[in-house]
C-alpha cells in the first residue's frame, strides 16, 4: 500500500483522502459551531420581524403620526403599559419600533426609535403596530 502525505492530508493509492484532525480544525469547527448557532438566533429573530404578529399579541394599524409620535388604537383596555416596545410592518417590511410613553383606555402615543437597526421607516398611517407578551 502506497501512502503520500501531502499538506496535512493522507492520500491513499486509491485515492481516497483522510484529513488529520489538529487543534487549529477543532477549533475552526468550534468557531464555526458558534456562527451556526448564531446565524439561527438571528434567522429566527428576522422571521418574527417579517412574519405575522404573534398568536396573543396587541396589534392595531398606526392612525396618528406627528414628528417622532405615533398613535395606535389600541390602550390600556387591551393590556398596553408604558414601556411597551411595538414593532411596525408595512407589508412584509420591517418599519421599525416604537416605544410607548402615555396610554389611554383605547388609544396609546409612543416615539418612534429613528436610530434602531433594520427599520426602513419613517412610519405612516396604516403600518401595523403589534407587540407580543409572554
Amino acid at each position: 500500500m502506497l501512502l503520500i502525505l501531502t499538506a496535512g492530508c493522507v492520500v491513499a493509492a486509491g485515492g481516497k483522502k483522510e484529513v488529520h484532525v489538529n487543534g487549529d480544525a477543532q477549533e475552526l469547527r468550534a468557531e464555526n459551531a458558534k456562527l451556526r448557532e448564531e446565524v439561527a438566533r438571528l434567522r429566527g429573530e428576522l422571521e418574527r420581524m417579517r412574519g405575522d404578529p404573534p398568536a396573543r399579541s396587541i396589534a392595531g394599524r398606526v392612525t396618528s403620526v406627528e414628528d417622532n409620535n405615533v398613535t395606535i388604537p389600541v390602550g390600556a383596555a387591551e393590556g398596553v403599559r408604558v414601556g411597551d416596545i411595538f414593532h411596525l410592518r408595512r407589508g412584509a417590511m420591517y418599519v421599525g419600533r416604537v416605544t410607548i410613553h402615555d396610554v389611554a383606555k383605547n388609544e396609546s402615543t409612543g416615539e418612534f426609535d429613528a436610530q434602531h437597526p433594520g427599520r426602513i421607516g419613517p412610519p405612516q398611517l396604516g403600518d401595523l403596530a403589534y407587540i407580543a407578551h409572554d
